[in-house]
């Protein structure tokens, strides 16, 4: 019972795990690339999904965490 406490406490202290792209890094660049040209900056909303880079589109097949 005691490590099940134990247990459950390592997991609210562990840093959460990020997602790793499936994509190429040189496809992963190329939207970044895209996305900075059109809007300067690279701060990508959470939610962002597109499919050229740098229009949001609800049904996107590239989303922000990915690149």
């Amino acid at each position: 019972m005691k490590d099940k406490g134990v247990q459950e406490i390592n997991q609210l202290e562990s840093k959460p795990k990020r997602r790793r792209s499936t994509l190429p890094w040189e496809k992963i660049y190329k939207y970044a690339k895209i996305y900075y040209e059109h809007y300067g900056n690279l701060e990508v909303p959470t939610k962002f999904k597109t499919n050229d880079g740098f229009t949001f589109d609800e049904n996107g097949t590239i989303k922000e965490e990915l690149y």
